[in-house]
Parts: structure tokens; sequence; C-alpha cells
């Protein structure tokens, strides 16, 4: 099982940031394509698409206020994320591969 991170800029891009979310876009592509060369061998290949958490890893403080483009209303955190990986990698997921899971609070929904 391979489990790659994606985010949210790779499905949408945004302004100031041509080469993050190219490179996050190339991560749901070689997440596509290396589940598809993978299969034969048993090997499922998924990735997690994050969006922005309420812990700045960098300060190791928590975001103020509410994420203004986030439907569900609040910053995610890490153990969102951690969660969607440890479902992804459990045999709850067994069938599931060249796949992406948003955990973004609905971001990707409300920018559909």
């Amino acid at each position: 099982m391979i489990i790659n991170i994606a985010s949210t800029s790779g499905h949408r891009g945004r302004a100031g940031a041509i080469a993050y979310a190219t490179a996050k876009d190339g991560v749901l592509q070689l997440t596509r394509c290396m589940a598809m060369e993978l299969a034969p061998h048993k090997i499922r290949v998924n990735s997690v698409t994050p969006n922005s958490s309420g812990l700045s890893l960098a300060t190791r403080t928590s975001r103020e206020g509410t994420p203004p483009q986030a439907p569900l209303g609040r910053w995610g955190t890490t153990a969102d994320q951690a969660q969607a990986v440890l479902f992804m990698v459990s045999p709850n997921a067994a069938f599931i591969t060249g796949t992406d899971l948003p955990v973004d609070g609905g971001v990707l929904a409300r920018m559909r």
C-alpha cells in the first residue's frame, strides 16, 4: 500500500503557487498511474488531499477563526488527516486503488 499526499491546490490551482499546484497535480496523476502499474502485484496506491489544517507546523500555534472556504466551518486537524490515511491502509479499503480521498471540510465540493 502506498499513500501519496496531495493538496486542494493540485485539484484547482491557486494564484502565486504555480510550482506547488503543478507538483500536487502531478501527485494525483502519479497516484493513478502507479495504481495501474502496481495492481498486478497486489499493491494499492491512493492519495489523500488535506486542506490547510488548524495547526501551523512552523509555529506550533493554532489558527484563529473559521476558514472562509470550508463548508464544515472549522480548520482540519492533523488527526483528521491521519484518520483518513489509516482508513486507506486498513482492510476496509482493500478494494480501493487509484483514487484520492479529500479531507478538506468540503472545500473541493464548494469549488466545483
